[in-house]
């Protein structure tokens, strides 16, 4: 219809002429009126953007063009009355196909805040992913040398026990055992609370 039709007016008052990229196939039709015999007339034409030469000279009035990429070009067309000799006035109009949203800057500029995006996303993923490896690694760390820990502790207390069990030893030597071996069960309590948590992360 004509709501969806790119001309809005008679081709012959168009020289500019705005076509999506759906419509890049289309055809001119034309004719020379100022001329004894019309059907003698030879005609030639180019698309300029997509050819740079002239058609060769012929009586036909059709130009066809199909599939023509988005961009800029200019529609000439000329005739003659023996196919040598041109006319000076040349039939121009202007014509501009618009790139899908795909291949437009918009489209260009929505690529590039997508890839914008993936980059950040993933910097944080690979940042988190890092952040936990470290964390993971200190973790295993820690519970290796509570492990270590564990058995020399274990032969500290004991033969501090052995010691404290006999009645022969002095107050002040068992004074100092006893400290020895809270210590060394805060010690170990310590190793414990590291272990579980280890075990429960």
């Amino acid at each position: 219809g004509i709501e969806s039709s790119p001309l809005k007016r008679h081709i012959n008052f168009v020289s500019d002429l705005k076509l999506s990229y759906s419509q890049n196939s289309f055809s001119f039709e034309f004719i020379g009126m100022r001329h004894a015999n019309p059907k003698q007339i030879k005609y030639s034409w180019r698309l300029k953007g997509f050819e740079s030469e002239w058609s060769p000279a012929t009586s036909t009035t059709i130009a066809n063009y199909t599939n023509i990429d988005p961009g800029d070009y200019e529609f000439e067309t000329r005739a003659s009355h023996d196919g040598f000799s041109w006319s000076k006035e040349i039939r121009r109009v202007h014509i501009t196909i618009t790139p899908p949203f795909s291949r437009s800057g918009v489209g260009y500029l929505v690529y590039f805040l997508l890839l914008v995006l993936f980059v950040i996303v993933g910097f944080y993923f690979f940042k988190t992913w890092l952040n936990q490896k470290h964390y993971k690694d200190r973790l295993q760390f820690f519970a290796n040398v509570a492990h270590d820990i564990r058995t020399p502790l274990t032969l500290i207390k004991t033969p501090v026990t052995a010691l404290l069990s006999r009645n022969t030893i002095k107050d002040d030597d068992r004074v100092n055992l006893k400290l020895v071996e809270r210590n060394v069960e805060r010690l170990n309590r310590f190793v414990n609370q590291l272990l579980d948590f280890q075990k429960a992360d």
